[in-house]
């Protein structure tokens, strides 16, 4: 049962609010998570309240991303699965809405809702990955002062242990930014469909007061 009502958590007060991570993919008890917000999803019955459960999912999926980069790293394979969950959950929502407006009903306040509510989770995502940029930027840069000492005392052992490691750090790097790209893609075509509904909204009021 407390799996179906996470506490929300303040990171840092220049960071955005997330919802606690809970289970993450990494652990062998992540099916719990999943099944419990099947539970939640089963007995949320209009289709606002399911768009809307679907953003608070989207969030959770943040939180643990969130938590992956910064405990397992980019290489981490839960990472790529809570990527993809939270891609799912951004396009059931943006279906939801579409479903909605091809039965007549007028979607943009719904559309607006849900764009407003991920904009939190959003912007944490972004923080997350730069973040994580931050702090391979700061190892490389250690690492290569520590290769110069290395070079300087004449110890090639050193040298070549630390040459290795930098090498799996930039490759970190360009994991991390292709992830980052891949990510900002998904939500750049989720939030789009929202905001075509948005839209129709503001041009119908324009026309409405010209």
């Amino acid at each position: 049962i407390s799996l179906l009502f996470v506490p929300f958590l303040v990171f840092a007060q220049n960071q955005a609010v997330l919802p606690n991570a809970g289970l993450t993919p990494e652990s062998p008890f992540y099916f719990l998570d999943k099944f419990g917000e099947a539970l939640r999803e089963f007995f949320t019955f209009s289709p606002e309240g399911k768009a809307h459960l679907q953003i608070t999912f989207a969030a959770e999926r943040v939180a643990e991303i969130k938590v992956i980069l910064e405990t397992k790293g980019v290489e981490a394979k839960g990472l790529e699965i809570a990527q993809g969950r939270l891609q799912a959950h951004l396009a059931n929502a943006a279906t939801i809405v579409t479903e909605q407006k091809s039965e007549g009903k007028n979607v943009a306040s719904l559309a607006k809702e849900l764009d407003d509510e991920f904009e939190a989770p959003k912007t944490a995502l972004k923080q997350t990955f730069k973040e994580q940029e931050r702090t391979l930027e700061a190892q490389e840069k250690e690492l290569k002062a520590k290769i110069r000492e290395a070079r300087l005392a004449g110890d090639v052992a050193q040298v070549e242990v630390l040459v290795k490691q930098l090498g799996e750090v930039k490759a970190q790097k360009e994991l991390l930014k292709l992830k980052e790209e891949e990510q900002e893609e998904v939500l750049e075509r989720e939030e789009g469909r929202l905001e075509e509904e948005m839209e129709a909204k503001e041009e119908a009021e324009k026309a409405i007061r010209e």
